[in-house]
């Protein structure tokens, strides 16, 4: 079997305007994380600001959020970690919840090496001025509380960066 070599160079790409492909048509993910391994759940608000995201005038799209607890889940009956997402259309706004329900775990959740299942997001746009914030609430005095959050909220900047 013979190896086929290829040398790829400048030369090889096409220079005409009319050969580019737009940056409309390209996806470039872009993960917002909070982490709080190796501790105890806590709670704890993150805030994060699309103008930080996208190119300065532009917007985004939410694709999904995921969670999980990966070190050790609660052990207490009444323990609980809620995982909610939340816009505001305005950086000085009132921020609002954009699940359908918030990332539920108890004391009988499975210790999650793989994502929760995604909740449904009530809406996807962001606008240049808006923040998103995660925010992680805890509750429970019974065993202990869970160990180990990571959450990811997935963004499809619409300037194509």
């Amino acid at each position: 079997m013979a190896l086929i070599v290829y040398n790829l160079g400048d030369s090889s790409w096409s220079t005409a305007a009319a050969d580019r492909l737009s940056a409309a048509k390209l996806i470039h993910e872009k993960s917002l994380w909070v982490s709080q391994t190796g501790t105890i759940v806590a709670a704890t608000t993150y805030i994060f600001s699309v103008k930080g995201i996208a190119a300065v005038g532009q917007s985004a799209t939410i694709k999904s959020i995921r969670a999980r607890i990966e070190e050790a889940i609660a052990t207490g009956a009444d323990r609980t970690v809620n995982v909610d997402l939340q816009r505001s259309a305005n950086p000085a706004g009132a921020y609002a919840s954009i699940l359908a329900a918030t990332i539920a775990f108890t004391n009988v959740s499975p210790l999650l090496r793989v994502w929760a299942p995604e909740p449904t997001l009530t809406t996807t746009v962001l606008g240049a001025g808006d923040t998103l914030r995660v925010v992680v609430t805890v509750a429970g005095a019974a065993g202990l509380q869970a160990t180990g959050l990571l959450v990811e909220v997935i963004l499809n900047p619409v300037d194509g960066s």
